[in-house]
């Protein structure tokens, strides 16, 4: 009897564990492990005596010694003949209030920058004359007085602005990818921002995103075209009353906040008892 028991619970067991095995390969091949997982865990800073500091500060001092280096800049030239209709920077320079001139619309101020001549909706003078309206007549009065600039709200004026600076910088009147155009328009965007910045306060976060995005572009356009044809780049940087921070004697040196570590000048109240 007792023999008969013990192999019944030999034979429950060998089931048992084929049993097991079956489900651990079922397992093991419809659930197979994730090699590349995605780190979800915080990412800690390294501390000061981690090789990839001093292998990033390696970096920094080499890019620091390509960036005191003279700059060559090298000339393009355009797949066209360019003529030069630029403004001339030098008179806005000595003269800030002619780059935005105030103009008046029968006796009412206009915004800094828009002609009197300039109408609402892309319209001109010759315009209304073309739809056959005497120039002396009051219905000729009324209609520039409604289609004027003065009337017309915020968007309208930036987008004027921006006709004139496509004007004043393009190589024909559809030119709008021209370098000057673009640094031209995102610096009235960047102003534009920065003043409703400051009227309206600072809980506006969407708008900080877009300025940082603006800024940024415009720096990156700014890059090339001083890379590409100096001259160009001074004229507009000269014309919107920038300054050339690209210059390797105006930017700062930048330092660590590891530079000490590596230096053998201590930093300002001793190292703290750090063993460096």
């Amino acid at each position: 009897m007792h023999l008969v028991q013990r192999l019944n619970v030999g034979v429950s067991a060998q089931l048992l564990r084929a049993n097991e095995a079956c489900l651990f390969n079922e397992q093991r091949r419809y659930f197979p492990k994730l090699k590349d997982k995605k780190r979800k865990t915080r990412r800690i800073p390294l501390p000061p005596w981690h090789p990839r500091i001093a292998r990033y500060m390696k970096i920094k001092q080499r890019d620091n010694a390509k960036r005191v280096q003279p700059v060559q800049p090298m000339r393009v030239q355009p797949d066209r003949p360019r003529i030069d209709n630029d403004p001339d920077p030098f008179a806005y320079k000595f003269a800030p209030e002619m780059l935005y001139p105030i103009h008046k619309f029968e006796d009412w101020p206009l915004y800094p920058g828009i002609r009197s001549d300039q109408l609402r909706y892309g319209f001109t003078s010759d315009d209304i004359v073309a739809c056959g309206v005497d120039p002396d007549s009051e219905d000729y009065r009324l209609i520039q007085r409604a289609l004027s600039h003065h009337n017309s709200n915020g968007a309208e004026v930036r987008k004027q602005l921006v006709q004139n600076e496509i004007e004043r910088w393009s190589f024909h009147k559809h030119d709008t990818g021209n370098p000057e155009t673009q640094i031209a328009v995102m610096t009235l965007k960047l102003r534009a921002l920065k003043a409703r910045h400051d009227k309206f306060g600072s809980k506006d976060k969407f708008a900080f995103e877009r300025f940082g995005q603006i800024y940024h572009k415009r720096k990156r356009k700014m890059w090339t075209l001083r890379d590409n044809d100096f001259g160009r780049y001074k004229k507009i940087m000269t014309y919107l009353g920038l300054r050339d921070r690209f210059n390797p004697s105006i930017v700062p040196p930048g330092v660590h906040k590891c530079a000490h570590i590596y230096s053998k000048k201590k930093p300002p109240g001793g190292r703290r008892g750090h063993i460096y």
